[in-house]
C-alpha cells in the first residue's frame, strides 16, 4: 500500500475526518463531501476559503446538520466562516445555532461574525430573531443587542430604498410608510441621521458621525440623507413622542444658530438653514401651539412674548417670500405645513421672475395637494386641472423625470387623469433611440 508523506496525511485527515482521503466518496446524490468543504475553510488562500463558503451555501439543507454540528463545537476554528453560511441559510435550525452560540462564544471574532452575518441578511432573518428573543423570555444581552441591530439594519435599508434613482430625492406624504412596522426604531434612526451622530452599537462607544450598518448602495450625499430623514420624521412622529420632539427642538436651535452664523459669513442661506426650516415644519405639525425656544428669538420678542411654532413658521414664510434668494424656501415651508394657498402664491411669483421645469412641477404639486384638502369655497376639480396645466408647462420647460412622477404621491389626485397618462408617454418618447443615432431629448 502506498504510504502518505506526513504533511499530506495531515491534510487528508483534515479533509475526511478519521477516514483516509482516498476512501472518501461522494454521497448517494453525488454531492461534494461536506466535511471536506469545511476542512477547506482552513486553506491558506482566501479565494479557496471563499469558494468553500459559497459551495456550502449552495448545498443548502443537505449540508445543514454537519455545518451546525461543526459550528456548535467549541473547538472549531472556523466558526466565523460557518456563521456566514448559517445566516445565509436562514432556517430556524441555523438561526437557533447562531443565537445559542453567540452568548457562549469566548472569542470576539465569532461574536462579531455572528452579528455581521445576521446584519447582512437582516431582511430575511429579523422577524425570526425577534421571535426567538420573545420566545426565550429573558435572553442574554448579546442576543438582545443583535436583535436591536437587525431592526436598525432593516430600517436603514428601507429608508435608503426611498432614495430616488433618478436624481435628488424630493418628499411627498406616505413616502416612508414602509417604516411604520418599526416606527419607534425608525424615528430614533432618522433622528440620528438628521443630527449626523453615531448611534449606540454594542461594544462600541458612540462617537463620530452616522455610519450605516451596511454601506448605502449608492454614492450618499450627507445633506440629502439628512433631508430625507427629517421628512421621514415628519411622517412618523406623533404627539406622544415627547423625547423625540424635545430633541427636535434642540436640533432646530442648533441648525438655526449655525445657519445664521453661515449667512453672516457668506451672505446666503446654507444647508443648515434649509434643514432648520424642515425641522420647524415637523414642530408645527406636532406642537403647533408649543412655545418657541427663547434661544432663537430676537431680544424684543424675548422681553414681550414667545410665539408658537406655527406663528414662527408663518412669520418666517412672510419674511422669506420677500427676498428672491429665499422665496423658494418660503414656498417649500408653506407646502410642508399645509398652507397650499401660500405655496401657490409664492410659486406663481417665482415663475414671474424665472422659468424652469422644477418650479412648474412644484406648483403642480401644490395645486394637487390643495385639491385633496380643499377649503369650503375651493373647487377640487379646478385645482386638479390647474395642477395638470402646470405639469404640462413643466414638461415644456424641460422637465422629464417621469420616474420620480411615478413615485411622488403629491400627484395622486391627478394620476388617473387621461392628460397625466398622455404626458408621461410624451416624456418617455423624448428618450426613444432614433435610427442610426444617439438618444436625445426632443
Amino acid at each position: 500500500m502506498r504510504r502518505w508523506p506526513p504533511l499530506l496525511a495531515l491534510l487528508a485527515g483534515l479533509a475526511a475526518g478519521t477516514a483516509r482521503a482516498d476512501d472518501a466518496a461522494p454521497g448517494p446524490t453525488g454531492a461534494p463531501d461536506v466535511a471536506a468543504l469545511i476542512a477547506r475553510l482552513d486553506a491558506p488562500f482566501l479565494a479557496e476559503r471563499q469558494g468553500a463558503v459559497e459551495e456550502l451555501i449552495a448545498l443548502g439543507p443537505a449540508a445543514r446538520p454537519a455545518i451546525i454540528a461543526s459550528f456548535r463545537d467549541p473547538a472549531c476554528r472556523r466558526r466565523p466562516e460557518l456563521a456566514g453560511v448559517l445566516a445565509a441559510d436562514g432556517s430556524p435550525e441555523a438561526l437557533d445555532a447562531l443565537l445559542d452560540v453567540l452568548p457562549t462564544a469566548r472569542d470576539l471574532a465569532t461574536q462579531r461574525a455572528v452579528q455581521r452575518s445576521l446584519v447582512d441578511h437582516a431582511e430575511r432573518v429579523t422577524d425570526a430573531v425577534l421571535a426567538y428573543r420573545d420566545d426565550q423570555g429573558k435572553v442574554p444581552p448579546s442576543v438582545a443587542a443583535v436583535a436591536q441591530m437587525l431592526v436598525r439594519a432593516r430600517v436603514e435599508a428601507r429608508f435608503l430604498s426611498r432614495k430616488s434613482a433618478s436624481g435628488n430625492t424630493g418628499s411627498y406624504p406616505g413616502q416612508f410608510d414602509l417604516l411604520k412596522p418599526d416606527r419607534r426604531r425608525a424615528v430614533e434612526v432618522c433622528l440620528d441621521i438628521l443630527r449626523d451622530r453615531a448611534p449606540k452599537v454594542p461594544g462600541v462607544f458612540p462617537v463620530g458621525t452616522y455610519a450605516f450598518l451596511r454601506p448605502p448602495p449608492f454614492l450618499a450625499d450627507r445633506d440629502e440623507l439628512r433631508s430625507m430623514a427629517v421628512h421621514a420624521l415628519a411622517e412618523l412622529t406623533t404627539e406622544d413622542d415627547r423625547d423625540i420632539l424635545d430633541a427636535l427642538e434642540d436640533t432646530y436651535v442648533e441648525f438655526y444658530l449655525r445657519g445664521r452664523a453661515y449667512e453672516a459669513r457668506r451672505f446666503r442661506r446654507g444647508a443648515e438653514s434649509a434643514l432648520a426650516d424642515s425641522v420647524l415644519a415637523v414642530l408645527v405639525r406636532r406642537r403647533p401651539a408649543g412655545p418657541v425656544r427663547r434661544e432663537v428669538l430676537e431680544d424684543g420678542l424675548r422681553r414681550r412674548f414667545a410665539p408658537t411654532w406655527k406663528e414662527r413658521a408663518l412669520a418666517l414664510i412672510e419674511t422669506m417670500r420677500l427676498d428672491t434668494d429665499t422665496d423658494e424656501d418660503a414656498a417649500q415651508l408653506a407646502l410642508q405645513i399645509g398652507r397650499f394657498d401660500l405655496a401657490v402664491d409664492i410659486y406663481k411669483r417665482l415663475l414671474r421672475l424665472t422659468s424652469g421645469g422644477i418650479a412648474h412641477y412644484n406648483l403642480a404639486c401644490a395645486y394637487a395637494r390643495w385639491s385633496r384638502e380643499p377649503r369650503p369655497n375651493d373647487d377640487p376639480t379646478a385645482l386638479r386641472e390647474r395642477a395638470m396645466d402646470e405639469m404640462e408647462a413643466a414638461f415644456a420647460a424641460g422637465y422629464l423625470d417621469w420616474v420620480w412622477m411615478g413615485e411622488d404621491r403629491d400627484l395622486d389626485p391627478i394620476r388617473d387623469l387621461p392628460r397625466f397618462h398622455a404626458l408621461v408617454e410624451r416624456m418617455k418618447q423624448s428618450f426613444q433611440m432614433p435610427a442610426g443615432g444617439r438618444s436625445k431629448p426632443r
